[in-house]
């Protein structure tokens, strides 16, 4: 992170304390990753910020520490499996996009709100075809570490079509960026059950 931190602030950090670098990198790891659906096979808790010292200054890296990969536990292992998720990933988005696409061939309105609603319809009126992860959620709420990672992904929505919440808002924002529609993913939590 050389140019972009100082020896001073590293120093603040590992020896006073000070919870601004992590922070910061928490939640510019974060917001990254919900920009981007696509990296759904990175376990982005695997990355993190790494300190010392060179010829007396502070200097910190963003690594993976003792990590072989940077892959999600027990959905992927290697680079061929990696790359074969995201051959489906892609085929899955370019589906849904043609179908809403011609959905909403002819319409007068807006293009940009006749594919975000074409979507929203897609995904609400398919229920018997995409599902929602209770289980994942249950383990979430009883504090158990879920296996199901995959769930909070938009790759387990469109491809597993099997998600919680946050899956399918990734989900919906993988497509819509493939159609050009501007689209955030805003996050929160739900009250209880």
């Amino acid at each position: 992170l050389t140019g972009l931190l100082t020896s001073d602030q590293i120093k603040a950090w590992v020896e006073d304390g000070n919870l601004e670098i992590p922070k910061a990198f928490g939640a510019a790891r974060d917001s990254y990753l919900m920009d981007h659906p696509e990296l759904f096979y990175i376990d982005v808790y695997k990355i993190m910020i790494s300190a010392g010292r060179t010829g007396g200054k502070y200097v910190a890296y963003i690594d993976s520490g003792k990590e072989a990969n940077v892959y999600r536990n027990k959905a992927f292992t290697s680079e061929a499996a990696v790359n074969a998720a995201i051959v489906k990933y892609n085929d899955a988005i370019k589906s849904i996009a043609d179908e809403i696409t011609q959905k909403t061939e002819g319409f007068t309105g807006k293009r940009d709100k006749e594919l975000s609603i074409a979507l929203y319809e897609h995904f609400s009126s398919n229920s018997k075809n995409y599902f929602y992860d209770f289980g994942t959620y249950n383990d979430g709420m009883e504090g158990n570490a879920s296996t199901a990672s995959m769930a909070f992904t938009a790759y387990g929505a469109l491809v597993n079509k099997r998600a919680v919440c946050s899956g399918f808002a990734m989900a919906y924002k993988a497509v819509m960026d493939y159609l050009n529609v501007p689209c955030i993913v805003v996050s929160g939590y739900s009250v209880g059950k």
